[in-house]
């Protein structure tokens, strides 16, 4: 049986090492492959994005040479966004496209954000922000330099997602999708079942006990979810 490759892309001010416990639920035929975005982990001495295309382009440079075999997207609330662009990219180029995309916390890509303008907090009132959504490690925002640091990224990335401007090039996704989401999290269903007009195969919706962040206390059903699908789609 061939292996299928799963790219992981983080959240606003996340790393790879959100993904690192997936391994432990996720099918041996299933390689878990995290990707680091620029200006964190082991790539904290480069610049943050400055749009949604910059990281597109960064991370399709990284990843294309794993392209010519079976592959998945999973992507959480800005991952999923850039998931998004990031498979549009692929198919403008005619290369392989994904055999599966699961898009997490996020509604869809054309839905406007009431509030855009979280980027421009000031640093005590991103930081309480970043709080609100639960997927913060209380121990890097009492650590002064851990906090700023992870404060310049978050910034940014709330930035790019903020100033993110949807191009309706009548350019659907050609996979199936998957849509994630958590019950308590503050995203309207309707914004969520959206997401089928974006793709002209099938489009699957689950919900799960939680917030924003639901997905780190639901990992082992998610993990279900993901085995299940992209190992129907490899055998």
């Amino acid at each position: 049986m061939s292996k299928i490759k799963l790219f992981c892309i983080p959240h606003a001010g996340g790393s790879a090492a959100a993904y690192s416990k997936w391994q432990n639920y996720i099918d041996p035929a299933i390689e878990v492959c995290p990707v680091e975005l620029a200006g964190r982990g082991r790539r904290f001495n480069e610049g943050c994005y400055k749009d949604i295309s910059e990281a597109v382009e960064d991370i399709y440079n990284i990843i294309k040479e794993d392209l010519n075999q079976e592959y998945a997207f999973l992507g959480h609330s800005m991952g999923s966004l850039i998931a998004y662009e990031l498979t549009r990219y692929i198919i403008k180029l005619k290369g392989r496209t994904p055999e599966h995309i699961f898009f997490s916390g996020r509604k869809a890509p054309d839905v406007l954000y009431e509030n855009n303008s979280i980027h421009k907090l000031s640093d005590e009132k991103l930081k309480n922000k970043s709080l609100e959504f639960s997927g913060t490690p209380r121990e890097v925002l009492r650590n002064e330099y851990m906090c700023r640091a992870f404060l310049k990224v978050l910034r940014q990335d709330f930035k790019i997602c903020e100033t993110y401007t949807y191009k309706n090039e009548k350019l659907k996704l050609n996979c199936n999708i998957s849509i994630l989401n958590g019950d308590k999290d503050n995203i309207n269903i309707n914004h969520i079942a959206l997401w089928k007009k974006h793709t002209s195969r099938s489009c699957h919706i689950y919900s799960f006990k939680g917030g924003h962040f639901y997905i780190e206390d639901n990992m082992e059903r998610i993990a279900s979810i993901i085995n299940s699908t992209l190992l129907q789609s490899i055998n």
